[in-house]
């Protein structure tokens, strides 16, 4: 701490409130993600996680046994909700979490999935 002190010339308490800032922030963002996660339908979570491993829309409704309409229409419901307008703001918006499994292919029943977790560093 001592170097980066002298590295920024600032003092290392004030390098420390912005460490301890910047995780408050850091965890009151998890929050949100973890509050919008609660307001998706299980289907509409599935389709998330499927974009975040940057699925195509093919692909999806290949794994999730259902029409392009369908999961065209989760997407779209997927982004209202979230507020976004592209596959990338979604990926962006999750990129710091680990989500739960998904169900097998074609899983017919969409049942809830657990919240997602921060992801660790390892």
């Amino acid at each position: 701490m001592h170097w980066l002190s002298i590295q920024q010339q600032r003092s290392e308490d004030e390098i420390t409130a912005d460490l301890i800032e910047h995780a408050r922030r850091s965890q009151l963002a998890f929050e949100e993600i973890q509050t919008l996660w609660y307001h998706l339908t299980p289907r509409e979570q599935q389709v998330l996680i499927l974009i975040c491993q940057e699925f195509s829309t093919a692909e999806m409704v290949d794994y999730l046994g259902l029409s392009v309409n369908t999961v065209k229409s989760h997407i779209t419901n997927l982004f209202t909700k979230l507020d976004i307008h592209s596959r990338v703001e979604l990926r962006m918006m999750f990129a710091d979490v680990d989500f739960p499994q998904l169900p097998p292919r074609h899983a017919r029943r969409s049942q809830k999935l657990i919240p997602p977790v921060r992801k660790t560093m390892a």
